[in-house]
């Protein structure tokens, strides 16, 4: 947790507020005579607290039973009676804390778990309505067995958000350092245990592929740059090829940029639109929201992402399509501070969004299609996405982890039971021996791999498919790995120039890796040749031949015949 100021809460209890008392209710006091001082006094004012002078403000709950209770307590016999004490404790000894109480008024016992939660749950609403930005600390220990148990399943159920540190003051004889007195409390140890449990990989002993596992240069520089940019408010460009897990890049830096500002997210990021599934008039409604009777169908006020995205991201996927009247308005929210205008409106809103953007365009193409000012607002921060030819060293566990999320996501079909899901996902999984699966990443470490995480993914769901009609996995090898690749290539009309000239220096980079030389001055000659006869082929040579490869006519005949004079027998005509 920061050094920035924080708001504790804690429930009062008997036993230790203000001070330290023994069982009739009596103070206990230490050298001196003077009265020991109770958990909250401990954790607001002692030397050893790293939270002293930190504190600006308090929440102390507090039961108020039947008047019958607690009537044989010679000091204070009722909770109420033991806050008000602790209440002038507090403005002798932290004169300038702001105090306040939330009271519990019910005849149900201290040790009532259902309703203690209820009372437990509405009171970490109402204080995170009323400090919606705050750091919380908890004293997690204090009050009966009941509400240590119930404040914790409060705080792991998010009812305080995460901005939230949980401690409990460590007994004075229990001190082994009389200098820590107390400890961190593990309030979220469910969320730790289950992210624990969803990396361990399915029956196999070995730990699921992740990107801080991984070992190639590419995706350790892409990690590094999900960090960086997630400290940061300012917009990103995610790109690389199709399917190579640009969204789950864009999810992985929001989770950390939230995280990060320890801000709680909407449950599923829901604020996202696909700039080319939508026409320009109903882009803008749903990224700036507009009027009721703005337009054909306005029959009511819509709140767009922008809006929604308060202290969240908005993500743009396939931005180069983004229509050129949304990029001017974005330019304005970006340049402004958050401000725009819904359709239809006459008063302009704020929002403190961050704008997270995707391509699997060449960013020279992108920056073409988009405005420049844009271009320029949204590129600042680059996060690029490597292709699988990039990531050899960590092919086989990304193979793992494909392979165990098809055998998961056919398991579901077949059990609606969580614990039967995982048997039978195991089971699957189980069929596919260690060999195989070497095999398998053998004979994709052969291919030119100019795919993606997607190509993993479709070669794990067929082999899993191929696997449930023998009960065992099939054969593999390079010809049936190949073809699984090769069943979703670009066919035809389908492949432009730059995805032919991509797989073209996929295949040249294999080649060098093999330890095989090329001359480059030679490639670069024999490239330049064949596009300057193909434009002049087309054309047959002038002004027309020139444009078709971006040139003036002037230069375009001029390395023509350069060529020519170079290679006599290769020229045009």
């Amino acid at each position: 947790m920061s050094r920035d100021p924080l708001i504790l809460v804690s429930w009062v209890a008997f036993a230790s507020d203000p001070y330290q008392r023994d069982r009739n209710g009596r103070y206990a006091t230490g050298e001196g005579g003077k009265f020991l001082p109770g958990a909250a006094l401990e954790l607001l004012t002692s030397q050893h607290s790293p939270y002293r002078d930190r504190i600006k403000k308090a929440y102390f709950l507090v039961r108020s039973g039947p008047a019958e209770e607690r009537t044989s307590r010679e000091v204070d016999p009722r909770e109420l009676d033991v806050y008000a004490t602790l209440e002038s404790a507090l403005k002798e000894h932290v004169p300038r804390l702001g105090v306040h109480k939330l009271v519990w008024d019910t005849i149900e016992p201290p040790t009532a778990h259902r309703p203690l939660l209820k009372f437990t749950a509405d009171s970490l609403r109402q204080i995170r309505r009323e400090n919606p930005e705050a750091a919380l600390l908890v004293n997690a220990g204090t009050g009966t067995a009941q509400m240590h148990t119930t404040m914790l399943a409060a705080l792991g159920a998010r009812c305080a958000g995460d901005n939230v540190e949980a401690v409990q003051i460590i007994l004075r004889d229990r001190r082994r350092d009389p200098t820590k007195i107390l400890e961190n409390v593990p309030w979220d140890l469910l969320d730790q245990l289950n992210v624990d449990e969803s990396r361990s990989e399915v029956d196999t002993g070995r730990p699921t592929w992740d990107l801080e596992s991984a070992r190639s240069p590419a995706l350790k520089q892409m990690l590094a740059q999900i960090e960086e940019a997630a400290l940061v408010p300012f917009p990103v460009l995610v790109h690389g090829s199709r399917g190579s897990g640009k969204t789950h890049v864009a999810e992985r830096l929001r989770a950390r940029y939230l995280a990060h500002r320890r801000r709680v997210g909407k449950g599923s990021w829901e604020l996202r639109v696909n700039c080319a599934a939508l026409q320009k008039e109903l882009l803008l409604s749903e990224l700036f929201g507009h009027k009721k009777g703005a337009f054909t169908g306005a029959d009511r006020d819509k709140k767009g992402l922008l809006e929604q995205a308060e202290g969240d991201c908005v993500f743009l996927d396939e931005v180069h399509h983004l229509d050129r009247d949304a990029q001017a308005k974005l330019l304005v929210a970006l340049e402004r501070g958050g401000q725009f205008r819904p359709v239809g409106s006459d008063g302009p809103k704020y929002s403190n969004f961050r704008l997270v953007c995707a391509t699997n365009r060449p960013l020279a193409e992108v920056r073409s299609s988009l405005l420049p000012d844009f271009w320029d607002r949204i590129a600042d921060f680059q996060i690029q996405v490597p292709d699988l030819r990039a990531c050899r060293e960590d092919l086989e566990g990304m193979w793992l982890c494909a392979l165990r999320d098809a055998c998961r996501d056919v398991a579901k079909v077949k059990e609606s039971a969580t614990d039967r899901a995982e048997s039978r996902a195991a089971a699957l999984f189980g069929r596919f021996r260690d060999e195989q699966n070497q095999g398998v990443v053998t004979t994709l470490e052969r291919q030119e791999l100019p795919g993606n995480w997607r190509d993993l993914q479709r070669v794990a769901r067929r082999l899993v498919a191929r696997s449930l009609g023998t009960g065992t996995a099939p054969k593999v090898d390079s010809a049936m790995i190949a073809g699984l690749l090769a069943e979703e290539e670009p066919r035809g009309d389908e492949t432009t120039p730059l995805q032919a000239l991509h797989r073209s220096i996929g295949s040249l980079a294999d080649w060098v890796r093999k330890g095989h030389g090329i001359d480059l001055d030679k490639l670069q000659e024999e490239l330049e040749r064949r596009l300057l006869v193909a434009a002049f082929d087309a054309r047959g040579g002038g002004q027309g031949s020139a444009e078709l490869v971006g040139l003036i006519k002037r230069t375009f005949n001029a390395r023509l015949q350069k060529l020519k004079a170079a290679n006599p027998r290769r020229g045009p005509g």
